[in-house]
């Protein structure tokens, strides 16, 4: 499915009256999740995949394993193919949507990446039809390349994330699919889009053991971790930030971030990646071919 998809800017859940509270929330909730997790990031590392397994969906050839990137297999040995609804009853959230896409070139003996991808404000009852939507803009790209689609629903009365809340929704829908199929642990990689970028800057960062690298449209690092998040403290996930050059909002914001990331030691061009396209609050499908390899060479290494 190709074309664009834009979720409008006052749908935001950041527009409404708990709008300061809830960067109050997010900008605590990201130092309290890194104090606890900073002994775990620093002891993990970044492992460079060979280009080969790039190139060739993610499948190990030959008996051959890349020692600086070892495969860390979640051994799941299910699961049906193609676009999937599961449906998750998530202790706090009830019974939950998580909306995948799984090529049919899985084979369930070869360990997989897995892309989590965080649709923006959907409104008041829309949240599955984004979730459904954006997976659809995505799948291609995971049919090309062989990697899995996990595609969380927002839970807030608008069709967004909150945050921390939202956190454990996340956990439980890659819990799953680590059970279901066999994901390659040291290959999650995370995209999201407007609010749900917003949330995974606090997320990935705070998280940075986890993701092997992340991307973001439209989204802004104060926005969910707030001015002061401690960037220096986490292992830094390679990451690319992605914005229209007709997003007044974002534009400037996201500028800044590439600022800030690169005073705390991310790499412009390397480990960091800044793309203005010819558009406004919205993304491509085309886009995700662009990203995909910047990611794949990316794995987590974890410490002992």
């Amino acid at each position: 499915m190709d074309g664009k998809f834009a979720t409008a800017f006052p749908g935001s859940s950041l527009n409404n009256r708990r709008a300061g509270r809830r960067w109050l929330l997010a900008s605590t909730a990201l130092l309290l999740l890194l104090g606890a997790g900073i002994a775990a990031a620093q002891s993990a590392t970044t492992g460079l995949v060979p280009a080969w397994r790039c190139s060739s969906g993610g499948v190990i050839a030959s008996g051959f394993e890349d020692e600086s990137a070892p495969l860390r297999p979640s051994n799941g040995s299910g699961g049906e193919t193609e676009a999937v609804l599961r449906q998750i009853d998530v202790p706090g959230f009830g019974v939950s949507n998580f909306y995948l896409y799984v090529p049919t070139s899985y084979d369930p003996a070869q360990p997989v990446p897995l892309v989590v991808v965080l649709h923006g404000a959907a409104g008041p009852g829309a949240a599955d039809t984004a979730a459904s939507g954006t997976r659809a803009f995505w799948w291609n790209t995971a049919i090309q390349h062989g990697f899995i689609l996990l595609v969380p629903t927002g839970h807030s009365p608008q069709g967004s994330w909150i945050i921390p809340d939202s956190y454990d929704l996340i956990d439980a829908g890659i819990a799953d699919t680590f059970a279901r199929y066999n994901i390659d642990r040291n290959r999650v990689y995370a995209w999201g889009f407007s609010a749900g970028a917003n949330l995974l800057h606090a997320l990935a960062l705070g998280r940075s053991d986890k993701f092997a690298a992340y991307a973001v449209h439209a989204g802004s690092l104060q926005r969910a971790a707030g001015v002061n998040a401690p960037l220096q403290a986490v292992r830094k996930p390679p990451l690319e930030l992605w914005v229209g050059s007709g997003d007044s909002v974002y534009l400037p914001e996201m500028t800044a971030d590439r600022s800030r990331f690169v005073a705390a030691g991310w790499v412009l061009g390397d480990t960091l990646g800044f793309t203005t396209f010819n558009g406004g609050h919205s993304f491509d499908s085309s886009h995700f071919s662009q990203i995909w390899p910047r990611w794949c060479r990316y794995a987590v290494v974890p410490g002992d």
